[in-house]
């Protein structure tokens, strides 16, 4: 499979830097719009937890903001890959010291790291994803950009319930950790709901939010394990299956080309624009916009705006939402469609709450 490298940038200059798996890149063409005048020198940093920039989800999707505002502002960016929890913090530190004006930390794993170094580094610039502190403020030059994840994946479970053929829907995990776990409850939750509104059975396998149990890989990476597991719970007669897992979800894709049916909820960015050769097996992608708050994020730094404390992404802002459905466009009942549509105003009045419906 063909990895996409997200939006079409032409990059005029790469330059390898120091640091496992690290590389720059930096635009030429644009012009610097910072009210300094000091865009061009201005390096924002993407600080991963593994080896895959483009994963066609997490890591990539925070990656495309940077790109775009490399494109717009003329900025540099580099990202910095790990091969173990090991490098977290020497990457970090390294970040620092290579002079990142702004440094993303992608994982609520990096949460106590970057408060360490944002306390020995009261001047630097961090922004962490899917993790934030209690409280907020505590951390004035940490910007957390958390998102209502459940929110979405409501939608896409009650969608799920909706399209099974076999009343069996699945999802599972890459580690078990807070915003993962918060997809695969919305997910169970929207899929109650529906059995509620339409006096149906279905059965989400794979997890259980009153008990937060559930089947994972034990990784994001991991492609044949996603495959495993994915045949695992199509064994047990499940039909549609949301992998929570980063590229470990490929392993899904796999698994459902080669049985020749079944469906797969995608995470983080729309499936069908980060690999459009599999379009035809995402029936939606439950959302998470990263890009826009990365460009955000960098667009105020620059122009001396950066704001420490808490974001979080909702329906109702636009942090978090569902895909169009692409290929399935047509086979998803055009009542079906009114009915996941109608979800997202009430849960943004409060006249759904989701969390009834574990």
């Amino acid at each position: 499979m063909t990895r996409a490298a997200g939006p079409a940038l032409v990059l005029a200059l790469i330059v390898l830097l120091a640091g496992c798996g690290s590389s720059t890149s930096s635009s030429g063409g644009a012009t610097p719009t910072s009210s300094s005048g000091n865009a061009s020198h201005f390096l924002a940093c993407e600080v991963l937890t593994d080896s895959t920039l483009y994963d066609k989800s997490f890591n990539e999707a925070t990656w495309n903001g940077l790109q775009q505002a490399q494109k717009d502002f003329g900025i540099k960016i580099k990202y910095t890959t790990a091969q173990s929890p090991s490098d977290y913090q020497p990457n970090l530190v390294a970040a620092h010291a290579h002079g990142c004006d702004l440094i993303f930390a992608i994982s609520f794993t990096y949460g106590d790291l970057v408060a360490k170094e944002a306390q020995s580094n009261p001047h630097q610039h961090y922004a962490i994803v899917d993790y934030s502190y209690s409280p907020p403020n505590q951390y004035p030059n940490v910007r957390q950009l958390v998102y209502a994840t459940d929110q979405a994946a409501f939608q896409a479970g009650y969608l799920s319930a909706g399209m099974t053929k076999t009343g069996k829907i699945g999802t599972f995990g890459g580690q078990k950790q807070p915003p993962v776990d918060l997809f695969m409850d919305g997910y169970v939750e929207g899929a109650n709901y529906y059995n509620h509104v339409h006096g149906t059975h279905v059965q989400v396998l794979g997890w259980d939010p009153k008990t937060q149990t559930g089947l994972f890989t034990g990784d994001f990476t991991n492609e044949a394990k996603g495959q495993t597991t994915t045949q695992t719970l199509m064994g047990q007669g499940a039909d549609i299956i949301l992998p929570v897992a980063g590229s470990v979800g490929l392993g899904t894709v796999a698994a459902v080309r080669a049985a020749g049916k079944g469906a797969v909820i995608w995470v983080d960015s729309d499936g069908c624009q980060t690999d459009p050769g599999d379009c035809k097996f995402f029936l939606t992608t439950i959302e998470k916009h990263m890009a826009p708050g990365a460009y955000d994020t960098v667009e105020k730094t620059l122009h001396g705006h950066f704001q420490g404390g808490l974001y979080t992404g909702t329906l109702k802002n636009g942090g978090v939402g569902i895909a169009p459905y692409h290929d399935w466009a047509s086979k998803v009942p055009a009542r079906l469609q009114s009915e996941v549509a109608a979800l997202k105003p009430a849960i943004i009045s409060g006249k759904i709450k989701i969390s009834q419906w574990k």
